[in-house]
């Protein structure tokens, strides 16, 4: 099986928890809410995809591939000859935040209804690209159908 779907806007890593005392002197850590707000929003994508394939996700400990295609905005201020690199693919977002490992953190923890756990991806492919529409396309799909049963 296999399923696609797309979370629109500027691509979000997975922000640290956030650790506080408390008047009482108890520590507590806490996700911060636009990290909640995000992983909502890569949820709600992820069911409606699971919904479209009438399909409940690899709920037996499958092995997993993914593959995950960041798309960032294009700076206001980049110049003419940079916008030219960047259409032509010759230019991309080396020093554009978010890393790709915190945008997966957000991506896999977001998606956590495609899967048991997360633990469960074997394989991954990821990539960051300029875009005038930023978005974050993501793809799962069962290990064994994509690179057979060798391991």
């Amino acid at each position: 099986m296999k399923i696609n779907f797309t979370v629109q806007g500027v691509p979000f890593g997975k922000q640290r928890a956030r650790t506080v005392r408390g008047r009482n002197g108890f520590v507590h850590s806490f996700t911060p809410e636009k990290t909640i707000s995000y992983e909502n929003l890569v949820l709600l994508n992820c069911q409606m995809a699971l919904e479209e394939n009438n399909f409940k996700g690899w709920q037996n400990n499958e092995p997993i591939a993914a593959k995950v295609t960041a798309y960032y905005p294009i700076p206001k201020s980049t110049t003419k000859k940079n916008l030219k690199l960047i259409q032509e693919g010759k230019m991309l977002p080396t020093n554009k935040k978010p890393d790709i490992d915190n945008c997966l953190k957000s991506i896999f923890d977001g998606s956590r209804i495609a899967f048991k756990d997360d633990t469960q991806i074997v394989y991954v492919e990821a990539h960051k690209f300029y875009s005038d529409n930023p978005r974050v396309e993501v793809t799962y799909e069962d290990y064994s159908l994509v690179y057979g049963n060798a391991i």
